[in-house]
């Protein structure tokens, strides 16, 4: 099969989900793809030497990926003031925060962009084009963070289709308030971009939540680590 072949099965299975059969081949490409991968390695800012093709969690560390994502400028730069992918992380939390989400969604939504701590922000546009390899990565770089965030022995749950459906939702929201904020302040939101109708009263009743200042790395490497540990002693004091 071909990187042709794979774009022809996304856009199947996108057009129908319950394909079966589409599902199937497209997850045999992935696996096919994945095994095919050589490993590479990165040196972090722990010194740590990470495999960015098959990490495991002994080579992830939270002080590494708040280091980086409090580093890591968002929209590839290409905002009015800086901003951070660490700040996204924190708007995502408080907008599931404003609609009282459980501590499993929230440590989600902390973690749901760590894999940019050694894969970098790629902006989706772009990411699209690197398919599948990037969701491979980046599919085994959340299993390696969860495996080195959580305890040891921890019989954790996480993936709800709610849950997801849910972080989903508040990312693509904070996309939207970070635009009228951050981007486009006081002009037309829909450059090329597409959002329902509902989803812009949404943003417009948390948009208060997005800082139209910038903060330092630190500050947001700092906020980040103390929202992180917060949120993980949340979830393992949960009754089980």
């Amino acid at each position: 099969m071909t990187v042709e072949t794979y774009f022809q099965l996304l856009q199947r299975r996108r057009d129908n989900p319950s394909d079966e059969s589409t599902c199937a081949s497209l997850n045999a490409l992935r696996i096919a793809i994945a095994e095919a991968m050589p490993d590479s390695y990165v040196e972090v800012y722990s010194g740590t030497m990470v495999n960015l093709t098959r990490p495991t969690a002994d080579m992830i560390h939270a002080g590494d990926i708040a280091h980086a994502l409090s580093r890591i400028p968002r929209f590839n730069g290409h905002s009015h003031i800086p901003y951070t992918v660490a700040r996204h992380t924190i708007l995502v939390v408080d907008i599931l925060k404003s609609w009282d989400a459980n501590p499993e969604l929230l440590l989600m939504a902390w973690l749901h962009d760590a894999p940019e701590a050694y894969l970098g922000d790629i902006p989706t546009p772009l990411k699209r084009l690197f398919q599948p390899q990037f969701d491979i990565l980046e599919a085994r770089f959340l299993i390696a963070i969860y495996d080195a965030i959580l305890p040891k022995g921890e019989d954790m749950e996480f993936g709800h289709p709610d849950d997801y459906a849910c972080l989903k939702h508040a990312d693509r929201l904070a996309l939207l308030i970070e635009r009228m904020v951050l981007k486009y302040p006081g002009e037309p939101t829909d450059h090329d971009w597409w959002f329902p109708a509902s989803m812009y009263e949404e943003a417009k009743k948390l948009e208060h939540l997005c800082p139209c200042h910038a903060f330092t790395p630190e500050q947001d490497r700092v906020e980040f680590l103390r929202g992180l540990d917060s949120a993980v002693k949340a979830v393992l004091s949960q009754p089980k």
